[in-house]
């Protein structure tokens, strides 16, 4: 008769397998980063010569350019982007004037081309912001800024003239005691890659887009006082993608006359997106919304676009008020709903033009007062307490 008693691994054995798998994994973490640094250098290098041709042949027909700024508008010319920035963090690109060459800069000091280690004069093509004073001065002409350390924002970031402003914060946090955002017509600011926080000054609105500005947020996190707009625009445009929005107690995020809002991706705890004023229009593609009023227009004029995203409402996961104080101007009021999934009631005022395309939602849709099911679609009863529009 066969023996079947199998013998399993003992503890040490295990113990043993899992130290192996640590430490290949660390190493091929390890040697990952060094791989990935090494890429990231051998394209800054690669930039760098690319950039001083073109210098060079500028050179050759208009002699040396006057200032560091007609060097970034020869290079922007020549379809290298507006933020002008490198691969790897720790450097920075900037003009040696007295050769007339683009160089990499780390650590304050000069390391490709290597011919040029240690000359100074050179002036940088952007600015690092290393510690909780690089933004006394707030943000330069035209410049793109790095951050590479939790800084202070104690003026804020408002833009105070037009042109194109590109902040990375590259995982940091700005601690602002005011606006981050547009302020003048022509005046666009791109923040990326971290947090925007005005909890410990009080501010209320973190950031803010007023009329003829344009704000971009890129994977940020913005945090604001109790009670507060946390995201504002007036007049202006704010495109906002993969950006959570979070404060002590509820508040609103607020869209106010002729803005324009495209939003991919946005994460609002525990408040209400309100859209405000004459003519403002939003268009939300993706992201999850929840609060009392999870989406709520009251904008005479305004236009209400959801393509998608989770919609969570204690009062209302969406509800769209009326004014007849505006009726006689003709005003609009326009929500289309184009998909999404929505809990709570969908709360829609006479007056109101409510076209339903698409969506899951935890009412009969069909029932609620002044909705109008789009031409060709149907209201399907999922027999789990949700209606879907297809």
């Amino acid at each position: 008769m066969k023996n079947t008693n199998k013998k399993g691994f003992t503890l040490v054995e295990l113990l043993v397998v899992i130290a192996i798998l640590a430490i290949l994994a660390t190493v091929a973490v390890v040697g990952y980063t060094s791989f990935t640094k090494k890429a990231e250098i051998s394209a800054d290098q690669q930039a760098v010569v690319q950039m001083n041709k073109v210098l060079e042949a500028d050179k050759t027909l208009n002699g040396v350019p006057a200032d560091v700024d007609a060097v970034k508008a020869l290079l922007i010319a020549n379809d290298y982007n507006g933020a002008l920035t490198t691969y790897y963090s720790g450097y920075q690109l900037a003009w040696l004037k007295s050769d007339n060459v683009i160089v990499l800069v780390e650590k304050d000091a000069i390391v490709y081309p290597e011919d040029y280690a240690g000359k100074t004069g050179y002036e940088l093509l952007t600015r690092l912001a290393t510690d909780a004073g690089s933004l006394t001065g707030g943000l330069k002409d035209g410049e793109t800024l790095h951050v590479n350390a939790n800084i202070n924002a104690d003026g804020g970031l408002s833009l105070d003239a037009a042109g194109e402003y590109v902040v990375n914060l590259n995982g940091n946090t700005i601690n602002s005691s005011d606006y981050v955002g547009s302020w003048v017509d022509g005046g666009k600011l791109v923040v990326s890659n971290g947090i925007i926080d005005a909890t410990a000054s009080g501010q209320k609105i973190s950031v803010y887009a007023d009329e003829g500005g344009y704000v971009e947020l890129n994977n940020v996190q913005v945090y604001s006082a109790a009670t507060a707009n946390p995201l504002q625009c007036y007049g202006g445009t704010m495109v906002l993608n993969n950006v959570t929005t979070a404060q002590h107690g509820v508040a609103d995020t607020s869209w106010y006359n002729s803005a324009v809002m495209v939003v991919n991706n946005v994460h609002q705890v525990d408040g209400v997106w309100t859209i405000y004023g004459e003519q403002a229009h939003t268009t939300i593609n993706s992201g999850m919304y929840s609060g009392d009023k999870a989406v709520m227009m009251c904008a005479p004029g305004g236009t209400v676009i959801i393509n998608g995203g989770t919609f969570v409402g204690h009062t209302a996961a969406v509800q769209a008020d009326y004014n007849p104080n505006y009726a006689n101007q003709g005003a609009l009021y326009v929500v289309e709903i184009n998909g999404g999934t929505f809990n709570g009631n969908i709360k829609i005022a006479t007056g109101v033009t409510c076209t339903v395309n698409g969506g899951t939602f935890s009412v009969n849709i069909a029932e609620v007062a002044n909705v109008i099911i789009g031409e060709g679609k149907t209201v399907v009863d999922n027999g789990n307490g949700t209606w879907t529009v297809q």
